[in-house]
């Protein structure tokens, strides 16, 4: 009996950390929800009304990179939290993400193993700067046309790269 409710319990806290865990890895049928970001009382003194932290962990061994959202580092004002538009913003920073670590599983493919960390590095730059301007282009969101424009272009990025998109292989990796 005492052996049931220890197995019991176990599952109960292993289930609790992952559907718990405050990185979600990206994944094509798994859209963002503003449940998504956890902080409270999100920064009103900045300029918008939201803000997304993402990252790519990079497994040399492995081989392997993995794109992820950090639910613990993101946040919206309590007043933008219909805002569907504002959230497909936020979704197209993390679509972003993904789209640089298809690009840089591309490059590993063909690469020589010493250029492995300069890789990284490159595209981690790239990708900031790309953000940068995703943001300053559509005023956060703000300028329908070019939040657009940004849309279609990530999406067919994201197409043409689509044999290297990010797979449950590379999530289960972010488990660890």
């Amino acid at each position: 009996m005492k052996t049931t409710i220890i197995v019991i319990i176990l599952f109960i806290c292993k289930s609790q950390l992952f559907s718990q865990s405050n990185k979600i890895c990206w994944n094509e049928n798994r859209k963002l929800t503003w449940d998504d970001f956890t902080v409270k009382n999100g920064d009103s003194s900045q300029n918008f009304s939201a803000a997304t932290s993402y990252g790519m962990i990079f497994k040399f061994k492995l081989n392997s990179v993995i794109p992820y959202f950090r639910k613990d580092k993101s946040w919206v004002l309590l007043s933008e939290k219909l805002s569907l538009d504002l959230l497909g913003h936020e979704q197209l920073h993390f679509d972003i993400v993904e789209l640089f670590a298809r690009k840089m599983r591309r490059e590993l493919e063909i690469s020589d193993e010493n250029d492995l960390e300069k890789i990284y590095h490159c595209n981690i730059l790239i990708s900031d700067e790309f953000q940068d301007r995703y943001d300053s282009e559509t005023n956060h969101g703000i300028t329908d046309s070019e939040q657009n424009c940004w849309i279609k272009y990530v999406k067919d990025e994201l197409k043409k790269l689509d044999t290297y998109k990010t797979t449950i292989n590379h999530c289960e990796i972010l488990k660890d």
